[in-house]
């Protein structure tokens, strides 16, 4: 078992915040989950304290109107009833509508995306991060709900990469993979390492 550590104080820079966006929200309470564990706090309760601890004092106020931040004791017993994450994280997420991951994107999200990007290819690798970043957080999601597959998601990657760094990448794939039938796409993962070795020479 790891030793407990003091968690980061408030406002700090490892402190995890909290910007009051729905679409922010679940990223929160991943970096609240994350950080108790790195500094050895495994009890939920715990995670839903810290959680409480670093928010702002009008969101903290809000939260704690929650009943399960509470700890309850059972009726005609001495037992303790903590709050546990998964509960706390479901109601949380219930008022703020927009926060749950599940139908935040459409497949039109995706399209403008790389329509955006195909019109101001990636030059260098620091673009190229920025693309592939935004591309596999609408695309994951949208493929995970089955609006998109693994194979759709490589096509339209590829279109975004603009038609000099495409060919470039397509050459290195010919290259690496000779044996791939022409008429699939490639792996997404092996697109993106190639089109960073393309670019590995660029500069911001």
């Amino acid at each position: 078992m790891s030793a407990t550590k003091t968690m980061p104080p408030r406002s700090t820079k490892s402190a995890p915040t909290f910007s009051g966006n729905p679409k922010d929200l679940s990223d929160y309470l991943e970096d609240i989950k994350r950080v108790c564990e790195e500094h050895g706090k495994t009890d939920e309760a715990d995670w839903v304290f810290y959680a409480l601890h670093y928010l702002s004092a009008d969101d903290r106020e809000s939260w704690r109107t929650l009943k399960e931040t509470k700890t309850v004791t059972a009726r005609g017993t001495q037992l303790a009833i903590t709050p546990t994450w998964a509960p706390f994280v479901k109601a949380v997420m219930e008022i703020y509508p927009g926060s749950q991951l599940k139908g935040r994107y459409e497949l039109t999200d995706l399209e403008h995306l790389v329509l955006e990007r195909a019109r101001s290819p990636p030059k260098d690798l620091q673009t190229l991060g920025d693309f592939t970043r935004s591309f596999k957080r609408i695309g994951t999601l949208l493929m995970d709900e089955d609006v998109v597959s693994a194979p759709e998601l490589s096509r339209m990657y590829v279109k975004g990469l603009g038609a000099g760094l495409r060919d470039s990448v397509t050459r290195r794939l010919e290259i690496k993979h000779p044996d791939h039938q022409p008429l699939r796409p490639h792996v997404l993962a092996n697109i993106i390492k190639e089109a960073e070795f393309c670019l590995s020479g660029t500069s911001t």
